[in-house]
């Protein structure tokens, strides 16, 4: 009696590791799970200088040709310290679109690098140069110069970052934004607005994200600018609305 017990157990234990063991192996693997894959994977490619490696991660258009892409990465592989990056949270566009945030462990800045990875045909890849073509956003939102006007329509959940950028001109340390925003459905119109750059890698952002949880009007200070060009404007809808506005940027020294 008691070895048919034992057996008993036994066979249990080993339905009950079976299944687990069933459940994990066949658990679909998340979009920012695959999305950090592909960004560590790439990291970690450039800081040992497997430039082919790199190549087969990314999706770049910035470059005419292979020979002109491949020189390109040697020279920034050489240039970046890759291994000091840590992969620090993942922002949403949509379930084909999503933005992995770093930071540079190596400092106390709290600037960031924003690196796009995108479902390509069903491969995980980081996408790299314009894309206006695929993302259509350069109808939905126009920024022109410094001290311009934009504006931009629904906008919906995830970050949105302007496709034109400005310069920041010596001595000037905040950029303000005046300007409003309203929802067109029946969630409460809700954004933070964030001081971007565009980069070798996709962004960077600098200072902390100001919230305008209203519609109407607002003017907010947005912190961490510093003289340079490519800067662009970041817009994070955090909820389900649908978000329209408009403003002027302005510098503040």
């Amino acid at each position: 009696m008691f070895v048919k017990k034992s057996n008993l157990i036994l066979l249990v234990m080993v339905l009950l590791a079976s299944f687990s063991f069933g459940s994990t192996s066949f658990a679909k693997e998340s979009p920012e799970s695959k999305a950090k894959e592909v960004v560590k994977e790439f990291l970690v490619a450039m800081d040992k200088g497997d430039i082919n490696k790199a190549l087969e991660l990314v999706v770049d258009t910035r470059f005419s040709n292979i020979d002109e892409q491949i020189k390109e990465y040697k020279e920034y592989s050489g240039t970046k310290n890759f291994h000091s990056l840590e992969i620090v949270s993942v922002d949403i566009e949509n379930e084909g679109s999503l933005f992995v945030n770093l930071k540079d462990t190596s400092t106390s800045s709290d600037s960031r690098e924003v690196i796009n990875v995108k479902n390509y045909s069903g491969q995980w890849k980081i996408s790299l140069g314009s894309s206006e073509k695929e993302s259509g956003k350069s109808s939905d939102f126009s920024i022109n110069t410094l001290a311009d006007h934009f504006e931009f329509t629904n906008f919906q959940y995830g970050p949105h970052y302007t496709n034109d950028t400005f310069t920041i001109p010596s001595g000037v340390s905040n950029v303000v934004i005046q300007g409003w925003q309203y929802s067109s459905n029946e969630y409460p119109a809700s954004a933070s607005y964030q001081l971007a750059r565009s980069t070798w890698l996709g962004y960077s952002t600098y200072g902390t994200p100001v919230d305008v949880d209203k519609k109407g009007d607002y003017n907010i200070t947005l912190s961490g600018a510093s003289e340079g060009s490519g800067f662009c404007i970041r817009i994070f809808v955090g909820n389900s609305s649908q978000i329209n506005g408009a403003g002027n940027v302005m510098y503040n020294p």
